[in-house]
Order: structure tokens, then C-alpha cells, then sequence
């Protein structure tokens, strides 16, 4: 059996998806001034679907 490849193809896309997701997040983090909140929302800081933000 060779699990060990298989193994290192599921490590390597993990990695992957995990620095995607940080990315993601960072620019979120970085940019959230750009958004503009949407029109009904009572926080100024919510941009995303109306969900207010997350404090980290």
C-alpha cells in the first residue's frame, strides 16, 4: 500500500485551502473600509450579508 502519497496529496490541498481561507480573511480584514454597509443595517461596520462583524 502506498498510503504515504496519498497522505501528502491530502496534507498539500489542505494547505492550500488553509491559505486560501487566511487570505481570504486578511483582505476581508484589511479592506473592510472599501465595503460600504449595507442600506438597513444598524452596525456601520457590517458589509458582509448583514452580518455584523467579528471582533479577532
Amino acid at each position: 500500500m502506498d498510503d504515504s502519497n496519498d497522505m501528502k496529496t491530502k496534507m498539500d490541498t489542505m494547505l492550500q485551502s488553509v491559505m486560501k481561507i487566511e487570505n481570504a480573511c486578511f483582505n476581508v480584514h484589511v479592506r473592510e473600509s472599501e465595503y460600504m454597509p449595507l442600506l438597513d443595517s444598524e452596525d456601520p461596520t457590517s458589509f458582509l450579508l448583514g452580518v455584523p462583524s467579528v471582533d479577532i
